[in-house]
């Protein structure tokens, strides 16, 4: 059973939103709507941290799904669930979300993370999702391959927003939602704004100096 972990840095909502928007931004993808999960863990962390590896183990190897391991610079995925998310089996895609928000996230943590094939963590009693370096992984995982703008855009097709962004329809769901709530609100407008900025400019209707407010 994966073991979970206390992180006295925990976001909420709002705030992981933002964080996943602002990672989106940093590999350049802030205006894609399918993330190219594979990709941005097998190349475009190098960029970042010149000394993280991509491990891909047999499955006869791992009982985990994958873990992740941010102070050696390392996330290590099952084979099935690497070609899963190669082949862009949804279930897998997030996986890798998830793990990409423990190495973002917990670079504090000298422990492993795990994602375990149940979905079962050993849990600390008290716990809450702000303290949780899982559900952490988690909320980081679902903003970061749907984020708030995309979920408000299909918040009432939520079976159009699971393909758009290449998600589990439960994910879909909660994040369609999230997306109305009040508190999201002005991080959600903002990333509308900076997106119809990038709209405008790739039709040729705003020129480069027009700078958009945040």
């Amino acid at each position: 059973m994966a073991k979970d972990h206390f992180t006295a840095s925990g976001l909420n909502t709002p705030q992981m939103m933002a964080e996943a928007i602002k990672y989106r931004n940093e590999f350049e993808i802030k205006f894609v709507d399918l993330v190219d999960i594979v990709s941005i863990i097998e190349f475009r962390l190098v960029a970042r941290f010149p000394r993280f590896q991509l491990v891909v183990k047999r499955d006869s190897e791992m009982l985990e799904d994958a873990r992740a391991d941010p102070l050696k610079d390392r996330i290590t995925v099952r084979k099935s669930v690497y070609v899963a998310a190669c082949e862009g089996v949804y279930e897998a895609r997030l996986v890798l979300a998830h793990e990409l928000g423990h190495f973002l996230l917990h670079r504090e943590k000298d422990v492993v993370m795990h994602k375990d094939p149940r979905g079962a963590v050993q849990s600390i009693g008290g716990v809450n999702a702000l303290e949780s370096t899982e559900d952490q992984a988690d909320m980081f995982a679902r903003h970061f391959l749907a984020p708030p703008h995309l979920s408000y855009r299909l918040r009432n097709d939520p079976e159009a927003l699971a393909v758009a962004a290449g998600i589990p329809l439960r994910i879909a769901r909660g994040n369609a939602t999230m997306s109305r709530w009040p508190e999201v609100r002005g991080v959600r407008r903002s990333a509308e704004r900076h997106e119809e900025i990038h709209v405008k400019r790739m039709h040729g209707i705003l020129f480069p100096d027009h700078e958009v407010q945040a």
